[in-house]
């Protein structure tokens, strides 16, 4: 064999295999789903992002996410929304083709629950498989204990107003509280927890009074996240007992309304009134409902509130 045919012979060895490597790299396209651990409700508004490409996006009303240019190869992905986080991997075996991701399904830290006495968040978590512990008090909430937590959540007529200034108990829980938000933690009350929540952030809610009739009410939807999960910008939130808290927005420059409605109080039609705030404080969130947080709300209202444990 001449040496002549022998390279050329070799050329094409070569170009085999660099073709061959090419075909391997490239980018592809990701997608897939971010739901909650009972792999039912969709997450909307998660971040979901290649770790180490700077590659991200966010889960749409139906919890999908698509994600461009994802370089061949394993990648691992990581969802993020609030105190909820899930990490995967997903293998990007060809370039120029879409791959589905398996769904992933967010989780947290432990959750604490101060159960009240007209609603009932606790059958909401069991529904979408959170794991959760009750506390018989929100004075039980002690430093040392919310070291181990990442939401708390305080139900309707379970916690009273605290009075920081007079009572050294009601200090200590006032302090504890607002570091725990400051360094990341989600606290979320519910109608009469307005008291403790508004006690906590006067700065940021103040309660004006607790005279809501009960009625179904037909709300406007101000937040994106909700709006793309009802798909919809209206819809009808039930207040199923009466005497329920108004508030007032302190500071609109630093709390977000997302929901607001003109229910009917005993002194008559209160026109915009916020009925769902939520605002930050250091790392952490602030989530206020004045409606309650339990499955016997409608189909719409249940839907915003299993959205609404994964936003702190």
């Amino acid at each position: 064999m001449s040496k002549k045919v022998m390279l050329f012979g070799l050329v094409l060895v070569m170009l085999f295999i660099l073709l061959s490597g090419c075909s391997k790299s490239g980018t592809a396209t990701v997608t897939g789903y971010i739901m909650a651990p009972n792999g039912e409700d969709p997450v909307v508004g998660a971040t979901v992002s290649v770790k180490g490409k700077g590659i991200s996006s966010n889960t749409n009303g139906v919890g999908k996410y698509t994600l461009f240019n994802v370089p061949t190869g394993k990648q691992t992905l990581l969802a993020v929304k609030g105190n909820f986080r899930v990490e995967f991997t997903v293998n990007v075996r060809n370039a120029g083709t879409t791959v589905e991701a398996p769904i992933a399904k967010l989780t947290t830290k432990k959750i604490a629950v101060v159960p009240g006495s007209f609603d009932d968040i606790g059958t909401v978590l069991d529904n979408l498989d959170l794991d959760y512990t009750e506390f018989d008090s929100i004075y039980d909430l002690t430093a040392s204990v919310l070291d181990d937590y990442s939401i708390v959540f305080l139900a309707c007529g379970g916690s009273d107003a605290l009075y920081p200034d007079s009572n050294p108990a009601d200090r200590a829980v006032y302090d504890n509280l607002r570091a725990f938000v400051a360094s990341g933690g989600g606290i979320y009350g519910s109608d009469w927890a307005a008291a403790a929540i508004c006690s906590l952030f006067p700065e940021y809610i103040s309660v004006v009074d607790y005279n809501g009739e009960s009625q179904d009410l037909t709300v406007t939807v101000l937040d994106n996240d909700i709006k793309a999960l009802l798909g919809k910008n209206t819809c009808t939130i039930c207040y199923d007992l009466g005497a329920w808290v108004l508030i007032k927005v302190e500071d609109p420059s630093k709390v977000q309304v997302d929901v607001i409605g003109d229910p009917n109080t005993y002194e008559g039609i209160v026109e915009d009134s916020p009925l769902l705030v939520e605002f930050s404080y250091g790392s952490g969130s602030v989530i206020y409902t004045t409606f309650h947080n339990e499955e016997q709300v409608t189909p719409d209202g249940l839907k915003i509130i299993k959205h609404l444990v994964f936003s702190l």
